[in-house]
């Protein structure tokens, strides 16, 4: 029997670096824990997230991939193998992983977002469209601190997908406009009545 111990310890450490920003250093103790973790979805979820995060696309998606062979019936993990095959331009993938993940959780408003981007990206702007209402609409009746996350992630990817893809630059604009009415939407604090 292996002691899993020290193993542990490395996924441990390999987390609190990728926190730190010390990529390259996570993924060498994530690689060194690896044989002990094989059959577990956790493991290979993190080493797809520091992998993803230098960048290293191809290999996110493996890792994910082995995610879902251990836990198919994830929405996170969908979620995520969705975003890498959007970041890698592997579209198709893209899409098909998203809506996976929708099946599985209908009403998660960052799935949908990124199911709009990747159609928008693949050049299908009127299923982008439909994809990009329901997610307003999905996050719309989140509270107002899930509301304030999710959109905060959407104008980041939405200005990284101008940069990536100018020639779209309108339909990315129409897709601003409708997000701060949501943020108008939020509760406002009442101010007491003055004396």
């Amino acid at each position: 029997v292996w002691d899993r111990r020290p193993a542990q310890l490395l996924w441990l450490r390999a987390l609190a670096r990728e926190r730190q920003g010390k990529l390259p250093e996570a993924l060498a103790d994530l690689d060194e824990a690896a044989a002990f973790f094989d059959e577990t979805a956790d493991f290979h979820d993190s080493r797809a997230q520091v992998l993803a995060e230098l960048k290293r696309f191809d290999e996110a998606i493996a890792a994910q991939t082995r995610a879902l062979e251990l836990d198919p019936e994830n929405a996170a993990r969908y979620l995520n193998l969705g975003w890498y095959a959007y970041l890698a331009d592997a579209l198709e993938d893209s899409i098909r992983a998203t809506r996976r993940a929708l099946e599985l959780e209908p009403a998660n408003a960052t799935a949908t977002f990124n199911l709009a981007l990747a159609q928008l990206a693949s050049g299908d702007d009127q299923e982008a469209r439909i994809a990009h209402a329901a997610a307003c609409d999905i996050l719309r009746a989140q509270s107002s601190d899930e509301q304030a996350r999710v959109l905060e992630a959407v104008l980041r990817d939405l200005k990284d997908f101008r940069e990536k893809r100018p020639e779209l630059g309108g339909a990315i604009d129409e897709f601003e406009a409708l997000l701060p009415d949501i943020r108008d939407e939020r509760p406002r604090p009442v101010r007491p009545a003055s004396p």
